[in-house]
């Protein structure tokens, strides 16, 4: 009897173990930021609503190369940047994941492609595959996120005069992420 009770735990324990196992690796998962120009392979169809089209003409992929303007050099040398394109003051909002480790991000990510699709969907290196791109919820557990138009105020200002953060210069009027979201919305079709 004690050894059927014995033999009942031990399995009852290496059942949890195993479950534990398995759940943690989905809790666990450390994704990677892909880039841009990986996302490109599947989103760059008409027929799919060609979102990278969207990306590359609006003002999020060209937010790295704003930092190389004449303005950009000229507000940096006010407040004491020596280059804006490799001072975290600017890097914050102008490119993706500025502030995360080397290890978070694989070769073909590239922080010159300023804000990418990963700023607003989390590191893609597990949801951008295939088989997690084709429904809503694998997408998501596998780290992929809708995106909230809230996150826009991370580096945009709702409200310039209020506002007691520092003012960058190539935001000049108050941003409503509703409105502004109009111009970069990019559905799946």
């Amino acid at each position: 009897m004690r050894t059927a009770f014995a033999l009942l735990l031990i399995t009852a324990g290496l059942g949890f173990l195993l479950f534990i196992k398995i759940n943690s690796d989905n809790i666990i998962r450390e994704y990677k930021y892909i880039g841009v120009k990986r996302c490109k392979s599947c989103h760059s169809s008409i027929k799919r609503g060609n979102q990278y089209e969207i990306w590359e003409k609006s003002a999020h992929s060209q937010a790295m190369i704003v930092l190389s303007t004449q303005k950009a050099k000229e507000y940096a040398k006010k407040i004491n940047i020596k280059d804006p394109k490799k001072d975290v003051k600017c890097l914050k909002c102008h490119t993706t994941a500025y502030n995360k480790e080397v290890k978070y991000f694989e070769n073909s990510f590239n922080f010159n492609d300023g804000v990418q699709c990963e700023a607003c969907h989390n590191p893609g290196s597990e949801y951008s595959k295939y088989q997690n791109m084709i429904s809503e919820k694998s997408f998501q557990s596998n780290g992929g996120e809708k995106g909230n138009l809230n996150d826009c105020y991370q580096c945009h200002i709702k409200d310039i005069i209020k506002s007691k953060d520092e003012k960058c210069p190539f935001q000049v009027e108050n941003f409503d992420s509703g409105k502004k979201f109009q111009i970069i919305k990019h559905p799946i079709k």
